[in-house]
């Protein structure tokens, strides 16, 4: 932690100690978060300053809801509800149906997952049943608190899936890229980028962007989806739950390690260009790929009324 940031802690102490309040100066010092956040919603910003700010926040503690952690401990997911559809994927001759769901508003992050390893995550058979066990994390390429998890296999992200919903007692899983691809366009195939119009630089971290590395998720607001969902393209390669492999057929979705072949990366990731992270496109890794541009984000089904 800075120095800046142990300073202001002591302050806010000394305040609560002698019951005072800071005045609106002195609050907005104490909590430079505030200022941060503000300051992304300006699309004046070049990438370089997102970047700084994102590793800002990760420094004095990013307070928004889904980056980090809630009060009992366990990741704090922004669920977001995506409503059902039909959809076709680039190069499959096959009608998807997808029923509604919710989808985490961000990728998980490092602070996240790192509850999943504290937890004993990597020790714990149930957690892997069926699928490769992998023995230990792997160190994130970069480590602020607030940037998406990478250097995760699918394995590792099944694994924690397993162990979130049961923490949580739900349903959490990988996305199908059916269900990727409907949060990601809101159901519409013209929809080739998160964002109104066409190809913009601006709206994401690609390679366009020269920063060659991931950033604290949610740093693009303009970038942001038709249902509400950030860092749909660029950032990191997101694992699916289907092979890449005839997915419209019913083993596509099976966990088992002897099937697990491989599955299905979607968005794009900071080290790729326009075509590559079009909402539309389809590409597939090795279910144990732990490259620093694959990590993943989670859905929860919706309970039938």
């Amino acid at each position: 932690m800075s120095c800046g940031a142990m300073s202001a802690r002591s302050i806010q102490q000394a305040l609560a100690r002698f019951k005072k309040l800071p005045s609106v100066q002195l609050d907005r010092l104490l909590h430079p978060q505030r200022m941060l956040i503000e300051k992304l919603t300006s699309e004046t910003l070049s990438h370089q300053e997102r970047l700084l700010i994102g590793q800002k926040l990760a420094e004095f503690g990013d307070p928004r809801s889904g980056v980090g952690l809630r009060q009992d401990g366990l990741p704090d997911i922004a669920w977001i509800e995506i409503p059902q559809g039909r959809l076709r994927l680039q190069g499959v001759d096959h009608i998807f149906e997808v029923k509604p769901f919710r989808m985490g508003k961000y990728p998980v992050t490092n602070s996240q997952f790192q509850v999943f390893i504290d937890d004993g995550g990597y020790g714990n058979d149930a957690w892997w049943k069926g699928i490769e066990k992998i023995d230990a994390a792997a160190e994130p390429r970069w480590r602020d608190a607030n940037a998406p998890r990478e250097t995760v296999s699918w394995y590792e992200a099944v694994a924690f899936c397993r162990w979130l919903s049961h923490r949580t007692k739900s349903t959490i899983r990988l996305p199908t890229e059916w269900e990727w691809q409907q949060a990601a366009t809101g159901g519409d195939p013209a929809t080739e980028y998160p964002w109104p119009g066409g190809w913009d630089a601006a709206q994401c971290n690609s390679w366009e962007s020269r920063l060659g590395q991931t950033t604290a998720v949610g740093l693009y607001a303009s970038g942001t989806s038709r249902h509400g969902l950030l860092d749909l393209a660029g950032y990191i390669w997101e694992w699916c739950q289907n092979r890449s492999e005839q997915p419209e057929t019913f083993k596509s979705v099976g966990t088992e390690a002897s099937v697990a072949g491989q599955r299905v990366v979607r968005g794009g990731s900071w080290d790729n260009e326009r075509e590559i992270v079009r909402l539309s496109n389809r590409s597939g890794s090795p279910a144990d790929d732990r490259g620093s541009s694959v990590g993943f984000r989670l859905v929860q089904d919706i309970p039938s009324p």
